[in-house]
């Protein structure tokens, strides 16, 4: 499942201990393969044995599909990160949304235990929807949680932050956060439409190998991380 948490955690467990490991052939080293799709993407970056990698290497790999690491990883060493419970939903999603780990006890109590039912105790989910939902007023609370009541099981924190970010801007995608769709990126980038509300793009490059792209395209984006 997508947003659970699998990239934070090797990222953390990276960061913890990579130090202590060498990146030299022979050598103990400390891996981590991040969002491995398919049992041949994992054979293509490990190689069919670890023979090759010095005693007390460590190796993590995260995947939507447990089947990938089936015949690759010792079953006992397959660790499913499961859905936040409820309590901890609601102060995830209370520290994006109001900055604090108890939402106010007034008219946004009732919306707030709404709003976390629908992250369905997915981490990524919860801090999309609270940070897109602070500052805003009451009514407008209620529009958006109305609009994702619609969005059918399935990747919900991409299909939730996907309908979030269009909202803010449904005509102009240069007024969104956010930009992953290819056309409207490179629209953007080619015809210098960049604004400053712009915090992230995706643009796989593999997909889109003949666009050229300048330096001054990303001036008015000062945001962009």
């Amino acid at each position: 499942m997508g947003g659970i948490g699998k990239t934070t955690i090797a990222a953390a467990i990276f960061k913890e201990f990579s130090p202590k490991f060498s990146m030299l052939r022979r050598k103990k080293v400390f891996i981590v393969l991040d969002d491995v799709h398919t049992s041949e993407l994992l054979e293509t970056l490990l190689g069919v044995g670890l023979d090759y990698l010095g005693f007390g290497s460590k190796v993590i790999v995260t995947t939507r599909n447990k089947h990938v690491l089936h015949g690759r990883v010792i079953e006992d060493h397959i660790h499913e990160v499961k859905e936040m419970n409820f309590e901890n939903s609601l102060k995830l999603f209370n520290l994006n949304a109001f900055n604090e780990l108890h939402p106010p006890k007034d008219q946004f109590w009732d919306l707030s235990m709404i709003a976390v039912q629908y992250a369905s105790g997915i981490p990524l989910a919860l801090k999309v929807l609270g940070s897109f939902l602070r500052s805003k007023t009451y009514n407008e609370w209620e529009s958006a949680l109305a609009k994702l009541k619609a969005i059918p099981n399935g990747d919900i924190q991409q299909e939730m932050g996907h309908k979030i970010v269009n909202e803010e801007s449904i005509k102009n995608p240069g007024g969104r956060s956010r930009l992953w769709k290819s056309e409207e990126v490179r629209d953007i980038l080619k015809n210098d439409k960049g604004t400053d509300a712009i915090e992230t793009i995706f643009l796989d490059m593999t997909q889109d190998t003949d666009l050229c792209i300048s330096s001054q395209a990303f001036r008015k984006m000062p945001n962009l991380r």
